[in-house]
Protein backbone atom coordinates (compact mmCIF):
# COMPACT_ATOMS: atom_id res chain seq x y z
CA UNK A 1 0.00 0.00 0.00
CA UNK A 2 2.87 2.43 0.79
CA UNK A 3 4.53 1.45 -2.72
CA UNK A 4 1.21 2.13 -4.71
CA UNK A 5 1.36 5.37 -2.68
CA UNK A 6 4.25 6.73 -3.99
CA UNK A 7 4.14 5.15 -7.24
CA UNK A 8 0.90 7.59 -7.78
CA UNK A 9 2.28 10.25 -6.07
CA UNK A 10 5.60 9.77 -8.38
CA UNK A 11 3.31 9.10 -11.68
CA UNK A 12 1.34 12.61 -10.32
CA UNK A 13 4.41 14.47 -9.75
CA UNK A 14 6.12 13.42 -12.82
CA UNK A 15 2.92 14.31 -15.06
CA UNK A 16 2.31 17.79 -13.25
CA UNK A 17 6.61 18.60 -14.11
CA UNK A 18 6.11 17.71 -18.04
CA UNK A 19 5.03 20.46 -20.19
CA UNK A 20 4.38 20.34 -23.58
CA UNK A 21 6.48 21.31 -26.78
CA UNK A 22 3.86 23.89 -26.96
CA UNK A 23 3.77 25.21 -23.37
CA UNK A 24 7.90 25.08 -23.68
CA UNK A 25 7.76 27.24 -27.62
CA UNK A 26 5.43 29.54 -25.86
CA UNK A 27 7.75 30.33 -22.79
CA UNK A 28 10.60 30.36 -24.82
CA UNK A 29 8.85 33.06 -26.94
CA UNK A 30 8.39 34.95 -23.59
CA UNK A 31 11.63 34.79 -22.68
CA UNK A 32 12.89 36.27 -26.23
CA UNK A 33 10.38 38.82 -26.20
CA UNK A 34 11.69 39.76 -23.02
CA UNK A 35 14.87 39.94 -23.94
CA UNK A 36 14.05 42.06 -26.87
CA UNK A 37 11.95 45.17 -25.10
CA UNK A 38 15.65 45.58 -22.83
CA UNK A 39 17.87 46.93 -25.65
CA UNK A 40 20.92 49.56 -25.22
CA UNK A 41 20.33 50.60 -28.61
CA UNK A 42 17.79 53.20 -27.87
CA UNK A 43 19.56 54.49 -25.04
CA UNK A 44 22.97 55.05 -27.10
CA UNK A 45 21.05 56.62 -30.06
CA UNK A 46 19.29 59.25 -27.87
CA UNK A 47 22.55 59.63 -26.75
CA UNK A 48 24.15 60.37 -30.19
CA UNK A 49 21.11 62.37 -30.87
CA UNK A 50 21.30 64.81 -28.39
CA UNK A 51 24.93 65.52 -29.23
CA UNK A 52 24.60 65.96 -32.57
CA UNK A 53 21.63 68.52 -31.85
CA UNK A 54 24.32 70.18 -30.02
CA UNK A 55 26.16 70.97 -33.15
CA UNK A 56 22.77 72.11 -34.91
CA UNK A 57 24.19 75.40 -35.41
CA UNK A 58 27.09 74.60 -37.16
CA UNK A 59 25.53 71.39 -39.29
CA UNK A 60 21.94 71.96 -39.67
CA UNK A 61 21.52 69.69 -42.87
CA UNK A 62 23.10 66.90 -40.39
CA UNK A 63 20.91 67.99 -37.61
CA UNK A 64 17.83 68.15 -40.02
CA UNK A 65 18.45 64.55 -41.24
CA UNK A 66 19.18 63.41 -37.42
CA UNK A 67 15.96 64.77 -36.93
CA UNK A 68 14.30 63.09 -39.99
CA UNK A 69 15.35 59.65 -38.84
CA UNK A 70 14.28 59.73 -34.91
CA UNK A 71 11.12 60.58 -36.71
CA UNK A 72 10.37 57.82 -38.96
CA UNK A 73 11.64 55.82 -35.92
CA UNK A 74 8.96 57.16 -33.05
CA UNK A 75 6.22 56.75 -35.61
CA UNK A 76 7.79 52.85 -36.44
CA UNK A 77 7.52 52.45 -32.76
CA UNK A 78 3.78 54.37 -32.06
CA UNK A 79 2.20 51.48 -34.61
CA UNK A 80 4.17 48.96 -33.26
CA UNK A 81 3.47 49.52 -29.96
CA UNK A 82 -0.38 50.06 -30.58
CA UNK A 83 0.16 46.82 -32.39
CA UNK A 84 1.55 45.03 -30.04
CA UNK A 85 -1.34 46.30 -27.45
CA UNK A 86 -3.78 45.19 -29.43
CA UNK A 87 -2.62 41.23 -29.44
CA UNK A 88 -2.26 41.72 -25.92
CA UNK A 89 -5.54 42.62 -25.37
CA UNK A 90 -7.04 39.77 -28.28
CA UNK A 91 -5.30 37.35 -26.36
CA UNK A 92 -3.99 37.27 -22.93
CA UNK A 93 -2.79 34.34 -23.24
CA UNK A 94 -0.74 34.48 -26.14
CA UNK A 95 -0.94 30.99 -26.96
CA UNK A 96 -4.03 31.56 -30.32
CA UNK A 97 -2.75 31.13 -33.78
CA UNK A 98 -5.43 33.20 -35.27
CA UNK A 99 -4.86 36.52 -33.64
CA UNK A 100 -2.20 37.31 -35.28
CA UNK A 101 -3.36 36.40 -38.28
CA UNK A 102 -6.58 38.48 -38.19
CA UNK A 103 -5.20 41.65 -36.38
CA UNK A 104 -1.96 41.89 -38.93
CA UNK A 105 -3.17 40.10 -41.88
CA UNK A 106 -7.05 40.29 -42.05
CA UNK A 107 -6.96 44.38 -41.13
CA UNK A 108 -4.01 45.31 -43.73
CA UNK A 109 -2.46 46.34 -41.16
CA UNK A 110 0.88 44.67 -42.52
CA UNK A 111 0.57 47.94 -45.37
CA UNK A 112 1.48 50.24 -42.51
CA UNK A 113 3.65 48.35 -40.64
CA UNK A 114 6.03 47.86 -44.10
CA UNK A 115 5.57 51.78 -44.76
CA UNK A 116 6.81 52.43 -41.17
CA UNK A 117 9.85 50.20 -41.38
CA UNK A 118 10.36 51.48 -44.91
CA UNK A 119 10.75 54.73 -43.77
CA UNK A 120 12.90 53.99 -40.91
CA UNK A 121 15.37 52.54 -43.53
CA UNK A 122 15.33 55.00 -46.04
CA UNK A 123 15.24 57.83 -44.07
CA UNK A 124 18.55 56.26 -42.54
CA UNK A 125 20.05 54.85 -45.84
CA UNK A 126 20.48 58.02 -47.67
CA UNK A 127 23.46 59.89 -45.90
CA UNK A 128 25.03 56.07 -46.06
CA UNK A 129 28.23 55.67 -48.61
CA UNK A 130 27.90 51.78 -50.46
CA UNK A 131 29.93 50.00 -47.75
CA UNK A 132 28.23 50.95 -44.72
CA UNK A 133 24.63 50.68 -46.75
CA UNK A 134 25.84 46.87 -46.99
CA UNK A 135 26.17 47.02 -42.79
CA UNK A 136 22.84 48.88 -42.99
CA UNK A 137 20.84 45.83 -44.94
CA UNK A 138 22.30 43.20 -42.37
CA UNK A 139 21.66 45.18 -39.32
CA UNK A 140 18.09 45.83 -41.06
CA UNK A 141 17.52 42.75 -43.06
CA UNK A 142 13.77 42.97 -42.86
CA UNK A 143 13.71 45.77 -45.52
CA UNK A 144 15.21 43.84 -48.30
CA UNK A 145 12.80 40.91 -47.25
CA UNK A 146 9.79 43.14 -48.26
CA UNK A 147 11.30 44.51 -50.77
CA UNK A 148 12.14 41.05 -52.12
CA UNK A 149 9.01 38.92 -51.01
CA UNK A 150 5.65 39.88 -51.99
CA UNK A 151 3.90 37.42 -49.04
CA UNK A 152 6.62 38.68 -46.77
CA UNK A 153 4.41 38.99 -43.93
CA UNK A 154 3.01 35.43 -43.84
CA UNK A 155 6.36 34.34 -42.62
CA UNK A 156 5.72 36.45 -39.34
CA UNK A 157 1.95 36.37 -38.73
CA UNK A 158 0.00 34.19 -40.48
CA UNK A 159 -0.84 30.74 -37.86
CA UNK A 160 1.51 32.10 -35.64
CA UNK A 161 1.08 32.66 -31.74
CA UNK A 162 0.55 35.93 -30.49
CA UNK A 163 3.49 35.67 -28.43
CA UNK A 164 5.59 34.97 -31.33
CA UNK A 165 3.80 37.99 -33.06
CA UNK A 166 4.35 40.26 -30.57
CA UNK A 167 8.39 38.85 -30.48
CA UNK A 168 8.84 39.51 -34.04
CA UNK A 169 7.55 43.02 -33.15
CA UNK A 170 9.59 43.76 -30.64
CA UNK A 171 12.68 42.79 -32.93
CA UNK A 172 11.31 44.59 -35.83
CA UNK A 173 11.63 47.29 -33.22
CA UNK A 174 15.00 45.99 -31.95
CA UNK A 175 16.48 46.36 -35.81
CA UNK A 176 15.44 49.77 -36.25
CA UNK A 177 17.14 50.99 -33.00
CA UNK A 178 20.41 49.55 -33.99
CA UNK A 179 19.70 50.89 -37.60
CA UNK A 180 19.00 54.40 -35.80
CA UNK A 181 22.22 54.30 -33.98
CA UNK A 182 24.31 53.05 -36.72
CA UNK A 183 23.29 55.95 -38.66
CA UNK A 184 23.26 58.35 -36.55
CA UNK A 185 26.99 57.14 -35.71
CA UNK A 186 27.79 57.94 -38.74
CA UNK A 187 26.60 61.41 -39.02
CA UNK A 188 27.81 62.49 -35.83
CA UNK A 189 31.51 61.01 -37.53
CA UNK A 190 30.64 63.82 -40.08
CA UNK A 191 31.06 66.14 -37.68
CA UNK A 192 34.11 68.45 -36.79
CA UNK A 193 34.50 69.94 -33.74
Amino acid sequence: MKCSFFLNLFFVTLFISCKSQTTKTLEEFKRIDSSLQTTNAVIASQTLYQRIKLKKDKYPELALHADSIIIAKEKAFIFIDSLKEELKRKDTSGEKTDVGNKLILNSKKYAELKDRLLSVYSSCITTLDTAKQITADDIFNIALEIKKDKKWELKYFDKTPTIAAITVLNKFKNDCSNLVMFTLKDIEGKIKD
